[in-house]
C-alpha cells in the first residue's frame, strides 16, 4: 500500500507537463505520513478486531451463563422431585411397615391369647377327675348277660317293655345302650348290677303271672334270687377259661395270660375304634351270624 502511495506521488507531473522532482524532506515526509497512516489504520483494525472478538466472547459468556442457570434450575427442580419422591416413598414404607407391625402385634396377640386358653384348658383338664372306664367293654355277643339291664334301660328311656319290641328294635336299644355303658354315660346302678328282684314288673313283662298274688313278698323274693342265682352261674360257666380262672383265684398258666393280653389288646382296640365303624362292624357281623347256615344236632 505505501509503495503504491509513494510511486503515484513521483508520477505527478508539474502543470507545464514537466516533471518535478521532490527533494529528501519532502519524500521523508511522505514516508513519515505514510508511516503513520498505516500504523494508524493498523491501529484501527486491531481495536475493531479486538473489540468484536470481546463482543464474541460477552456473548458466549452471556450464553454459557444462561446455558448454566438453565441447568442449574434444572438440576434444582430434579433433586427437589426426587426429594419429594422419597420423602414420599419414605413415607409410603413407614406407613406400610407401622400396618405391618400393627398386624404383627396382632397376630402375637392372638397367639398369646390361644396359648393362655390351651394352657388354662389343660389346667382345667389336670384338675377334673378321669371319667372312669366301665368294668368290662360290651358287644353285641353280650346281648343276653346284661338282659336285666337292658331292659331296665329300655323302660327308663322309652317306657316300653323290651318284650313288646320287634328284634331289630330291640338290637337298636342294645346298641344305643353299649355304647353308653362303653363310654360310661349310665348311671352307676347299671355297672353295680341290677337284680330281677328290684325291676319294676312293668320292666320285665306286660304281662303278670296269676302265681304271683297267691305268694306272699318273702316267698317272691326268693323265688327271684333263685333264678337270679341260676341265671349268673350259667353265664360264669360260659365266660372263658381265664375269665373263670381270674374268678376262681387259680393259678393262671402261660397259655391264659397269653390269652389274656391278646383279649385285652383287642379290647383297647375296640375302645379307640370309632362308634360308627363298630356299629357298620357289628351289623355285618350279625348279618354274617344270619346268613350261615344252621347245623342241626
Amino acid at each position: 500500500m505505501t509503495s503504491t502511495f509513494a510511486f503515484s506521488c513521483l508520477c505527478l507531473a508539474d502543470p507545464m507537463g514537466k516533471k518535478r522532482r521532490r527533494s529528501k524532506s519532502e519524500e521523508s515526509e511522505e514516508d513519515s505520513t505514510d508511516s503513520s497512516s498505516e500504523s494508524s489504520e493498523d491501529e484501527r483494525v486491531r481495536k475493531r478486531v479486538k473489540k468484536e472478538k470481546k463482543g464474541k466472547k460477552d456473548k458466549k459468556d452471556k450464553k454459557d451463563k444462561k446455558g448454566k442457570k438453565k441447568k442449574n434450575k434444572e438440576k434444582e427442580k430434579e433433586k427437589r422431585e426426587k426429594k419429594e419422591k422419597r420423602s414420599k416413598e419414605d413415607e409410603r414404607f413407614f406407613k406400610e411397615q407401622a400396618k405391618r407391625e400393627k398386624m404383627e402385634g396382632k397376630e402375637l396377640l392372638a397367639h398369646m391369647e390361644r396359648d393362655r386358653e390351651l394352657i388354662q384348658l389343660r389346667e382345667n383338664m389336670s384338675s377334673k377327675p378321669r371319667a372312669q372306664q366301665p368294668p368290662s367293654y360290651l358287644t353285641m355277643q353280650d346281648y343276653y348277660i346284661k338282659n336285666t339291664e337292658l331292659m331296665t334301660f329300655c323302660a327308663e328311656r322309652t317306657g316300653r317293655c323290651l318284650q313288646d319290641l320287634e328284634p331289630a328294635e330291640c338290637k337298636k336299644e342294645f346298641f344305643k345302650f353299649a355304647k353308653m355303658w362303653n363310654q360310661n354315660k349310665l348311671p352307676p346302678k347299671f355297672y353295680a348290677g341290677i337284680s330281677s328282684t328290684n325291676m319294676e314288673p312293668a320292666a320285665r313283662t306286660r304281662y303278670k303271672w296269676s302265681f304271683v298274688d297267691k305268694l306272699d313278698p318273702m316267698e317272691l323274693a326268693s323265688a327271684r334270687d333263685t333264678v337270679d342265682t341260676d341265671t349268673n352261674e350259667k353265664n360264669f360257666y360260659d365266660q372263658p377259661r381265664e375269665f373263670r380262672a381270674r374268678r376262681e383265684g387259680a393259678e393262671e398258666t402261660p397259655r391264659d395270660r397269653e390269652r389274656r393280653e391278646r383279649n385285652e389288646m383287642y379290647e383297647r382296640q375296640r375302645e379307640e375304634e370309632d362308634p360308627f365303624e363298630q356299629r357298620r362292624r357289628w351289623e355285618s357281623q350279625a348279618k354274617e351270624k344270619q346268613s350261615a347256615p344252621r347245623e342241626y344236632h
